[in-house]
């Protein structure tokens, strides 16, 4: 199964239970177990995160996409933010109400993944959204940049 229906993305163009999973509250799905269909939109969601799709994932926030839903390693879309374009998702990530400091399953937060992958211009581009660059110990830290926060 598809993520939509057809190739425009539109929130009416979810299937059902795939915009209930994504959208909590905003439609009348019945109480049941999560189905097939889900899980694997939930894979779809997961995959267009991985392979960059900024486009989707924004457009998904913008129409009501719960900003909290955490992959399979407990972490938000900030956690994954060095697969996103970071200069346009950043902002939108944020207004949608996420915290530079949600942490993962690991206890890491979106910095200090950025910062394990090595993905530098991500790791400032947090630092300069206000994530703390001591909560996460030193490994966190972009060289020069401890210091200049105080």
């Amino acid at each position: 199964m598809a993520l939509l229906h057809s190739g425009t993305l539109t929130a009416d163009g979810l299937h059902p239970l795939v915009h209930e999973a994504l959208f909590p509250g905003r439609g009348a799905v019945s109480a049941r177990p999560v189905p097939k269909e889900i899980r694997q939109a939930w894979r779809d969601l997961i995959a267009r995160v991985f392979h960059g799709d900024t486009d989707t994932v924004l457009a998904l926030v913008a129409a009501g996409l719960d900003p909290e839903l955490r992959d399979g390693t407990g972490g938000t879309l900030l956690q994954s933010l060095s697969h996103l374009d970071h200069v346009r998702a950043l902002p939108a990530l944020l207004a949608a109400g996420l915290s530079l400091d949600a942490r993962d399953d690991a206890g890491r937060t979106p910095l200090s993944r950025a910062a394990a992958v090595g993905v530098t211009d991500v790791v400032m581009a947090l630092a300069d959204a206000g994530a703390d660059l001591r909560r996460d110990g030193d490994h966190t830290a972009a060289p020069g940049r401890q210091d200049a926060r105080g």
